[in-house]
């Protein structure tokens, strides 16, 4: 379990740098600090603890206590207060296999191919999802994904400066980024996953070298990776191509 929850982590009184509603601020505190590295039954803050901490309304932090109750990811025991819930059953998806894995087990040889690395400044999106200000820059990792040395995925990485380095080198070596490299500190022990269809676009054709077919069906896949602590460290979006890729889960 994890320490007194009627105690606030002895880290900085700031939030989060998202863009948009201070309530969206507070969720992604809670997020990275209590429900991504913690356990189910973990007891959060109270409502009163967090709005003084932050100097924010009530409402702002009902607002965001509603938003991850109504996404599974808490629940409320009245008069007790609230707790990390058992993800198996809110709202996220059986664990799925990682990339090299469900190639394995497909009896294809799977590799990557790096594309190009360079330092961008971070947009309102990907602020969003490493907590990163605007305009700070963040390491853009560009590489294709492969089936016996056939592309099938396209992958832009950005990962967060502090890290970018280590996480880098375990990328190029072919490593897993959860196993911890010989210069770096951190390691990635918790993860978000949405999946859903899409269509290639002229900007994914651009950025992979006129690679991917525009128009074409694809499979998108969206990660943000955490350290134990929660923090994010690395956003990434991977286009598969819809006829050569898919995911198989039990449920």
């Amino acid at each position: 379990m994890m320490e007194n929850a009627e105690e606030l982590h002895d880290d900085p009184t700031m939030l989060p740098p998202v863009p948009g509603p201070k309530y969206e601020q507070v969720i992604r505190y809670l997020e990275q600090k209590y429900v991504i590295p913690g356990s189910p039954g973990d007891k959060l803050p109270t409502e009163r603890a967090i709005q003084e901490k932050f100097k924010v309304s009530r409402q702002t932090v009902r607002n965001a206590i509603k938003a991850l109750l109504e996404r599974g990811l808490i629940y409320n025991v009245q008069g007790s207060g609230t707790y990390v819930a058992d993800r198996s059953q809110g709202s996220y998806i059986p664990r799925v296999c990682s990339f090299a894995e469900d190639m394995e087990r497909r009896g294809l040889q799977a590799s990557t191919r790096m594309l190009s690395t360079q330092w961008v400044e971070v947009t309102e999106e990907i602020s969003r999802y490493l907590s990163v200000t605007i305009d700070s820059p963040v390491l853009l990792v560009k590489r294709l994904r492969l089936a016996e040395g056939e592309p099938i995925g396209f992958e832009l990485a950005y990962l967060a400066p502090e890290v970018a380095t280590c996480l880098l080198e375990t990328m190029a070596s072919g490593g897993s980024r959860k196993d911890p490299h010989d210069h770096c500190e951190y390691t990635i022990e918790h993860g978000m996953m949405r999946m859903e269809a899409t269509l290639m676009t002229e900007a994914d054709a651009e950025a992979f070298n006129h690679l991917p077919t525009v128009g074409a069906a694809a499979f998108k896949v969206t990660t943000t990776s955490y350290t134990s602590q929660g923090s994010p460290v690395e956003h990434s979006v991977t286009l598969y191509k819809g006829d050569a890729y898919f995911y198989e889960m039990l449920l």
